[in-house]
């Protein structure tokens, strides 16, 4: 954007006519649609001068998205209000070294959206440098999922057990099963995801782990994630560690997720609950019990060697998970 400043002359207002004239050129922006990824620095400072009007919750910059004609009366109020020689609206938030060229990047981004007719732009905090770094990787490490990966060395280096995940991904598909649900590819990778983390708080104080966990997950800096994913696994977490009833937790940032993964992420969390306390999370246990859902009523069945496991407790967590999924009946069974 330093060019473009440049270029204009210091001028915002002529930055908009340099842009147009250069976009012109371009195949890429003849009303394709669509989303736009914004990618660089100054445009990074534009998303968070955006989130932070906007009173969005999540303040990272990483997978934001947001309606092109928002973002695009944001951009002429920014350019206008320079031309005028007044502070932009969110001066204050950007940083200082984007600050003077935040309204070029406005510029740019107004005839971006307009040539392109995008609907939507989503940011990236990762730039040139982390792309051309990515080409240098072996197409075996490119294929890789990053947001597996970072949950998986989560569950090394947090739980007690990282072995526990894998059961508990069964442990979850049972339940899933039984009540009839079908899981898309990507409602089955964020499942999987939230077994891996499903016990890195357990090394926090029993009054903070759940805040601690849910921290670490809504504002980590994991990537391969959306907004909303972000919030599914939070909530996943939150119930798991703090009940169904907890509000500590920001419901703003939960809200993101949606109403129908956000009942999703309380199954899950509910489903965490009774897992535990027979598990105490190590491997093996689960594999052992079994969900089903016969004339109304959810059975958990027990093999004959963990029937000691049987009790008000866990009676109580089966029939908050019950709770969730619309079921009033609920049964543990040994056998």
């Amino acid at each position: 954007m330093s060019r473009l400043q440049d270029d204009s002359q210091n001028g915002p207002a002529r930055a908009l006519t340099v842009a147009r004239q250069r976009l012109k050129k371009s195949e890429l922006l003849r009303g394709q649609g669509g989303t736009f990824c914004a990618i660089g620095g100054t445009w990074r400072s534009l998303a968070k001068v955006h989130q932070i009007l906007r009173g969005y919750p999540l303040h990272m910059v990483q997978h934001y998205t947001t309606r092109a004609a928002d973002l695009l009366k944001l951009c002429e109020e920014v350019v206008a209000a320079s031309a005028a020689g007044k502070p932009y609206p969110g001066a204050e938030i950007a940083s200082s070294g984007r600050r003077e060229l935040v309204p070029y990047g406005a510029a740019v981004m107004i005839e971006v959206l307009k040539a392109g007719r995008f609907d939507a732009v989503i940011f990236s905090a990762l730039g040139v440098r982390e792309g051309y770094l990515y080409g240098l990787l072996a197409e075996r490490e490119r294929g890789l999922d990053p947001l597996i990966q970072a949950a998986e060395e989560m569950n090394v280096l947090r739980s007690r057990a990282p072995q526990h995940a894998d059961d508990l991904v069964d442990f979850t598909a049972g339940l899933l099963n039984s009540l009839g649900i079908v899981e898309t590819a990507a409602e089955k990778r964020l499942r999987t995801v939230a077994c891996l983390l499903a016990d890195i708080g357990w090394r926090g104080h029993p009054d903070y782990r759940g805040e601690q966990a849910v921290d670490m997950v809504a504002y980590g800096s994991m990537t391969g994630v959306d907004h909303p994913g972000r919030a599914f696994l939070a909530e996943v977490l939150a119930v798991r560690y703090m009940g169904l009833k907890q509000k500590s937790i920001s419901q703003d940032v939960l809200a993101l997720a949606g109403p129908i993964a956000s009942q999703r992420a309380r199954l899950l969390g509910a489903a965490m609950r009774v897992a535990y306390p027979m598990s105490a999370a190590m491997p093996g246990v689960l594999e052992k019990t079994r969900f089903a859902l016969e004339k109304g009523v959810l059975h958990l069945r027990l093999a004959p060697e963990l029937a000691f496991l049987d009790g008000e407790h866990l009676r109580g967590r089966l029939e908050q998970l019950a709770g969730v999924a619309g079921i009033k009946g609920t049964a543990v069974v040994t056998g």
